[in-house]
């Protein structure tokens, strides 16, 4: 009977020092993994942790927690230019100016002067003439719209009052067939008229005998 306390003494001591053995070997394993440097990895200056095995279990960081990145705003396409309106025809370009400008050179103040622009019709088309405008009104032009038929010949009148002294230069716009332009060009200088002289005194002379 004694022998058996001792034995089952023994087997209870046995028992006792191997949990604490145990114990401590895992206490020794945890103390070296948990002291173990967790290894970074740089990837675009961004350190990502890299944790040792067994880890999978560890809380993932969201970095985008907190971050507010706004919603997404649509870029607005360039504006695009309204397309020409192709609704109104325009005819050809058939007026030929034998010359777009003509210089009166110096005239007397109060004395009009007038230029006939010659042209014609170049193209195998009729030539209409739609408007002929002068820029103001001491510029005055006289002209038929037409039509002209190919090669047909004509005239534009343009006319200045010679009013104001001083150079000038005046414009003269045709507009002609649904829309297509020139410009007519006009110089000169306008001289000062001459001061009148004072009609002679016939009663002078006779008192002087003559």
């Amino acid at each position: 009977m004694k022998k058996i306390y001792i034995l089952t003494a023994v087997l209870g001591l046995s028992l006792g020092l191997s949990a604490q053995t145990t114990k401590k070997a895992t206490t020794t394993k945890r103390s070296k993994t948990s002291s173990k440097v967790v290894k970074t990895t740089a990837v675009d200056e961004v350190a990502v942790p890299v944790f040792p095995s067994g880890a999978n279990d560890m809380p993932v960081k969201d970095d985008h927690a907190n971050h507010n990145h706004g919603v997404a705003t649509a870029t607005a396409s360039p504006s695009i230019a309204p397309a020409v309106d192709m609704a109104k025809p325009i005819g050809e370009d058939n007026l030929n100016l034998a010359e777009a400008a003509h210089d009166f050179g110096k005239i007397q103040q109060g004395k009009p002067v007038t230029y006939d622009f010659k042209f014609s019709n170049k193209g195998k088309t009729e030539l209409k003439l739609d408007n002929v405008q002068a820029g103001c009104g001491c510029t005055t032009p006289t002209w038929k719209p037409g039509p002209y038929k190919a090669n047909e010949e004509a005239v534009i009148n343009v006319g200045y009052n010679a009013a104001g002294v001083g150079p000038f230069t005046k414009q003269v716009t045709i507009t002609y067939n649904g829309g297509l332009s020139k410009v007519l060009t006009i110089t000169g200088e306008v001289l000062a008229a001459p001061a009148t002289p004072a009609p002679e005194n016939k009663g002078v002379q006779i008192l002087k005998g003559n």
